[in-house]
């Protein structure tokens, strides 16, 4: 996947450690993959990062992360070991993260909306709580596998 500083590999292990590396470059993929290929018989899959600019998608959890997506592209992620507190309001989860002291800029929080459920149709979307309880309880929540921070929709499987 392309990051800031050129390309970027994410490997998660069998026991659901996830490790990123940056700073590849475009053509060092095909050496990497094969290197993988032969080795550890994986095959490595490019993944382009959504650079929309867009404040709505869909909040997905894959074992230890959050995974916000737009157009089915993550956006960004976040480990779900660096939230320190989980709050919901009416519509709204708020993130607050350890802070780390030897860094010059570190994130403070981050606030997903939840719009309201439509009662207009037959289809229930989520609640902020739930969207809450699954981070809070580090995503290990089967009924909940992606919330659509646009249209209010849970998905489920």
């Amino acid at each position: 996947r392309r990051v800031c500083l050129g390309q970027g590999i994410k490997l998660t292990t069998s026991t659901g450690h996830i490790y990123k590396y940056d700073g590849f470059r475009d053509t060092d993929f095909e050496n990497i993959s094969e290197y993988f290929k032969a080795h550890y018989k994986v095959e490595l899959s490019e993944k382009e990062l959504c650079v929309k600019g867009w404040n709505w998608g869909t909040a997905k959890f894959s074992g230890p992360l959050l995974s916000f997506e737009v157009s089915d592209s993550p956006a960004f992620e976040i480990p779900l070991a660096s939230v320190s507190q989980c709050a919901t309001g009416k519509n709204e989860v708020t993130l607050e993260f350890h802070q780390n002291d030897e860094a010059e800029v570190s994130l403070m929080e981050v606030r997903f909306d939840v719009p309201p459920r439509d009662t207009a149709t037959t289809e229930e979307g989520p609640e902020p709580v739930e969207l809450g309880g699954c981070v809070r309880w580090g995503a290990v929540c089967e009924r909940v596998s992606g919330i659509d921070l646009k249209k209010g929709k849970t998905h489920t499987h």
